[in-house]
């Protein structure tokens, strides 16, 4: 069986504050946008709007990064509680059997 590397703890730490820094963002260029009132006097509204979409874009990326990396590490996670669950089974199985008289 392959080995796939396990994301650590420091590897999620960090996806969450990147995601918290991008998330802070958003909100900051949502503020400015405004809704989309014209301001005149607001130079960055209409950028912000753009640079919103472009951290949404961002996020859901990284997001969908680590949907992929969890959903693997789930199966993996499931994967070996079978193994051992199949193994304690089969344990208890032979067990039995050595215990009946035949």
């Amino acid at each position: 069986m392959s080995r796939i590397s396990v994301t650590t703890l420091d590897d999620r730490i960090s996806d969450t504050i990147k995601l918290d820094a991008l998330q802070q963002r958003l909100v900051s260029d949502l503020i400015a946008w405004d809704g989309g009132r014209f301001d005149p006097e607001c130079r960055r509204q209409r950028d912000a709007a753009s640079e919103a979409v472009e951290t949404i874009d961002t996020m859901r990326r990284k997001l969908d990064q680590l949907r992929t990396e969890l959903v693997t590490e789930i199966r993996r996670y499931d994967d070996e509680s079978a193994r051992r669950t199949d193994e304690l089974l089969a344990r208890v199985r032979a067990e039995r059997n050595a215990r009946v008289p035949r």
